[in-house]
């Protein structure tokens, strides 16, 4: 779980993680990594656009660079590790499960297949 600490939908990850009793890491600005971004990157749609906040700090960054179409996976991905604050938050990930920003009903795509099925049965039949 990437984020930064005071943001709301981050406490709400982390607390809702937390009450279904599944392991997570909070990844913090300065321990983001080259191979954390690449993963994350493998498991996006539209690849930066996914994961970059469009707005005008953004921009401001951005203006003596060329356009993220343009830069080179290894320039963009350098960028955001110098201004990791551009990034969306959180964004939640693990092998094969992305979501960005916090959502009740997206999340639970990180409880286990299994387990969501006997919650499932447990509750529609109950």
């Amino acid at each position: 779980c990437y984020g930064t600490l005071s943001n709301k939908s981050v406490k709400d990850c982390e607390l809702w993680l937390s009450s279904h009793h599944l392991q997570f890491k909070k990844i913090k600005y300065k321990d983001l990594s080259q191979k954390n971004i690449s993963h994350i990157l493998s498991l996006t749609e539209r690849g930066f656009d996914d994961i970059i906040i469009d707005g005008n700090k953004t921009q401001e960054l951005l203006k003596n660079r060329p356009s993220n179409d343009t830069m080179s996976f290894s320039t963009m991905t350098s960028f955001i590790l110098r201004h990791s604050e551009i990034l969306k938050s959180p964004i939640i990930f693990d092998n094969c499960h992305l979501q960005i920003g916090y959502n009740k009903d997206d999340i639970r795509q990180f409880i286990p297949r299994n387990q969501r099925k006997i919650w499932l049965t447990k509750n529609l039949f109950n």
